[in-house]
């Protein structure tokens, strides 16, 4: 009775290959840190980002990639510390989180405020333990980031349709009661 024997004949039929998992690179030419998190990157710091395209602009951005699923780009970093008076540098993008006195505008990289899904909030003080911690997707606050345009702001853009994130212990933005 014959037997299958095993060969090493040519076959019609491919030999499948084992299925490899690569871990997460940085694509070649990132167009934000939300692209960088949606390609797996999980680590948190500064990237090169090409907004308009390889052929475009690029810019060195800090992104934190940790925070709520990551992809968070720091356009605003004041690190105020009592008693000094640093000057904040408008027009420089901020690239430490913990360092930076400048911020940009979304408008100075992108070119609408559909580039804007939401806006992340993070604040702390030396004079007390509460922190300000939260996200919101309100038109405002979203036009706000844009174009640094605070003219009609009200109360209600803050106290609703906002999420608490992390470490959040403050009174703000649920407990405003006025706006600059």
């Amino acid at each position: 009775r014959p037997t299958a024997v095993p060969t090493l004949a040519p076959s019609l039929w491919p030999t499948p290959l084992p299925t490899v998992t690569l871990a997460p690179t940085v694509v070649a030419y990132p167009y934000s840190c939300a692209g960088l998190a949606s390609e797996g990157i999980t680590t948190s710091g500064t990237y090169t980002i090409y907004p308009t395209g390889p052929l475009g602009d690029n810019h060195t951005v800090y992104c934190d990639m940790t925070t709520d699923g990551g992809g968070w780009m720091l356009t605003w970093g004041y690190n105020h510390i009592g008693g000094e008076a640093v000057d904040l540098n408008s027009g420089t993008i901020p690239t430490d989180p913990k360092t930076a006195y400048s911020h940009v505008n979304v408008e100075d990289l992108y070119s609408s405020t559909s580039e804007i899904s939401e806006v992340r909030f993070y604040c702390a003080t030396q004079n007390h333990d509460r922190i300000i911690h939260f996200k919101t997707s309100h038109n405002f606050a979203i036009n706000m980031a844009f174009d640094g345009d605070s003219t009609g702001n009200a109360v209600s853009y803050w106290t609703t349709g906002y999420t608490e994130l992390t470490n959040h212990s403050g009174v703000l933005p649920g407990g405003a009661t006025d706006v600059l």
